[in-house]
């Protein structure tokens, strides 16, 4: 991951923040028309707590994101406790375009090939941490 990957990010996820509850429902929303049989792992969670959720640990990873090591170790707590959702690996690619298409949307006109690859980029890099650990 670049430097440069690296603000791109950092400046896409600002816009992400500004309405940060609603841009990860409508994540999950995403997520759930793209990949319907994800919905049973949260089936016991509201709508509320996944978005809050999701939010605290994007934005860790974000502010991370020039501190590998320490986003790395909190990843693997992550994925510990995500270890009996029985995750599969496709999850993860729908996840990330899930994400790519939120971002996307938020972003509108500025958004571009080189900000997608940054966040793709970094997407891989953390669910390879998270799969590592969380799929038996």
């Amino acid at each position: 991951m670049t430097e440069q990957q690296s603000d791109l990010i950092k400046n896409s996820y600002a816009k992400f923040l500004a309405r940060a509850i609603n841009n990860a429902g409508i994540l999950y929303e995403n997520l759930f028309e793209i990949a319907p049989e994800t919905k049973k792992i949260f089936e016991n969670t509201s709508n509320e707590k996944k978005s809050q959720m999701f939010v605290a640990i994007i934005r860790k990873i974000v502010k991370g994101i020039d501190e590998w090591d320490t986003v790395q170790k909190e990843l693997e707590e992550l994925a510990q406790q995500h270890k009996n959702y029985n995750l599969q690996p496709e999850y993860f690619q729908h996840l990330e375009n899930s994400l790519i298409v939120t971002l996307k949307s938020i972003a509108e006109k500025e958004w571009n090939n080189d900000i997608e690859d940054a966040w793709k980029a970094y997407f891989k890099k953390v669910a390879n941490v998270i799969k590592e650990i969380s799929i038996q």
